[in-house]
């Protein structure tokens, strides 16, 4: 790929962002395999981004029929994905947490078996809310009553890591929308999830099977991207990587990004005129969207100075990205104002934002999934 901006643009149009092939939101979310979601407003917005006429309600309404869920299935961060993947996805990684979960029990002084308790009277507490009770599923807030009333220390940092771990270990996931809350209610996966969705059930058992399903999604869904990419994204292994990679890119194209073998499908190589001129329109990105984080190298798309402003002190919590004409130009936010909500920029050190540019923002924002 001869330039950061070529790069820019097919990727854009392999995530969906131009030309959806989307038909809903179910199938959006399934074709890029996992979308980070900690931001949960935004990953709504980067969801519907990619469905023609959606909007927000039509996501919610996927996790209220349980077609898209939010777990834990790599890297100890939260995504939203299929329900149908979690099981899969969740059982491939699950080995390569047991180090990092167990630092952290020492660090916050719990145990095995007290993680262990948590899960039964999580799962007790969710039964009884999926026999008569008004919602399926518990709050976050529930549950930790639930586990503070059983005796547990069930206080700041505790709360939260009880539930990463019940959910990496394929217990619980955030399932149904509560719009009182504003959040999803935790599940049980066993009970909201389909069944049939284990690596035995889709794949018999072949572990190289299943890695080579994920990677040809993600090298579809994400192309032009490298082996790298893949295992920083998912954290398998390298070797486990390469040995899947042949059934994987079977009908993708190869190419190189920087001397390293990278692969995109044909259908994103062989773009129509119109569909690589639509690249080049405005963009509103949510701070978590594939775009930025679903690549090891951002270099294609933010210089250090930029990647220090769209990610202030380093320290994880990324600001949305405005994007014209295949440049980034600012960090943006939703301002609320009894009017409406209000577009506010701050221009990257690198950029200025022309008049034109920012009217073509002011309308993608008018366009933002509501």
């Amino acid at each position: 790929m001869d330039t950061d901006r070529e790069l820019l643009r097919r990727r854009l149009i392999a995530t969906g962002l131009v030309a959806p092939q989307a038909v809903s939101v179910h199938d959006a979310v399934r074709r890029l395999a996992c979308m980070q979601g900690q931001d949960l407003r935004g990953v709504m917005t980067s969801i519907a981004l990619r469905v023609p006429g959606s909007s927000k309600a039509d996501v919610v309404d996927a996790m209220n029929r349980g077609v898209i869920v939010r777990g834990y299935p790599m890297r100890t961060t939260v995504f939203a994905l299929s329900a149908t993947d979690l099981p899969w996805m969740g059982e491939l990684l699950r080995p390569s947490f047991a180090r990092e979960l167990e630092r952290r029990r020492s660090q916050l002084g719990t145990s095995a078996e007290e993680i262990a308790r948590a899960g039964d009277i999580a799962l007790e507490g969710i039964a009884a809310s999926m026999q008569g009770g008004p919602r399926p599923g518990l709050t976050r807030a529930e549950l930790a009553e639930a586990w503070r009333a059983a005796g547990l220390d069930a206080t700041g940092p505790k709360v939260y890591h009880f539930l990463v771990n019940l959910m990496i270990e394929g217990l619980l996931a955030y399932g149904p929308w509560d719009a009182e809350q504003r959040e999803q209610r935790v599940i049980a996966q066993e009970s909201w999830l389909p069944s049939g969705n284990t690596i035995a059930d889709r794949f018999g058992g072949d572990r190289s099977a299943a890695i080579t399903e994920w990677l040809r999604r993600y090298l579809i869904s994400h192309g032009p991207a490298t082996l790298r990419d893949f295992a920083w994204w998912t954290k398998l292994g390298l070797a486990e990587i390469r040995s899947a990679l042949p059934a994987a890119v079977e009908e993708l194209v190869e190419l190189e990004i920087e001397g390293e073998r990278a692969w995109v499908s044909p259908e994103v190589m062989d773009a129509a005129d119109d569909v690589l001129r639509a690249a080049e329109r405005s963009f509103l990105l949510p701070g978590f969207d594939e775009i930025v984080l679903g690549y090891k190298d951002r270099g294609y798309l933010l210089t250090p100075e930029e990647h220090r402003q769209v990610v202030p002190g380093n320290n994880g919590v990324f600001r949305g990205l405005a994007i014209d004409r295949l440049r980034p130009l600012a960090t943006w936010k939703r301002l609320p104002r009894a009017a409406g909500e209000k577009l506010e920029l701050t221009p990257l050190v690198t950029a200025s934002i022309s008049q034109r540019a920012e009217r073509d923002l002011e309308r993608t924002f008018a366009k933002l999934p509501r």
